[in-house]
């Protein structure tokens, strides 16, 4: 066969062996993991929670320029994203802790 006729097959193959995954597709993992950590402040939260368990007020210090309504948000997307556990200890003042789980040790600075 000859390149003038190789050529046509070559390109033939290419347009129908289209597999890729569509990147706009919701469930696409790379987009699934951009829509969680995509906005300001989520992964400066994975930051300081990645080498400790960390309180509510520790976090609010160590990260000034967040809001207490801002900070409260993006622990709870987390929480519900299975990233952040919450744990609530049941004295006088309130006492909650939070830490990442298996996953979020995944997507933390240390662990890229």
């Amino acid at each position: 066969m000859d390149v003038d006729g190789l050529l046509p097959v070559l390109c033939h193959r290419m347009d129908t062996k289209r597999t890729t995954p569509d990147v706009f597709d919701e469930r696409y993992p790379a987009r699934r993991v951009l829509n969680l950590i995509g906005d300001k402040w989520t992964p400066i939260v994975l930051y300081c929670l990645s080498d400790t368990v960390r309180r509510f007020n520790e976090m609010q210090r160590q990260i000034p320029d967040i809001s207490k309504k801002m900070l409260i948000q993006v622990l709870r997307e987390l929480e519900a994203s299975g990233v952040v556990e919450r744990r609530v200890y049941r004295v006088v003042p309130p006492k909650t802790e939070y830490r990442l789980t298996t996953a979020g040790l995944k997507l933390s600075v240390d662990g890229l």
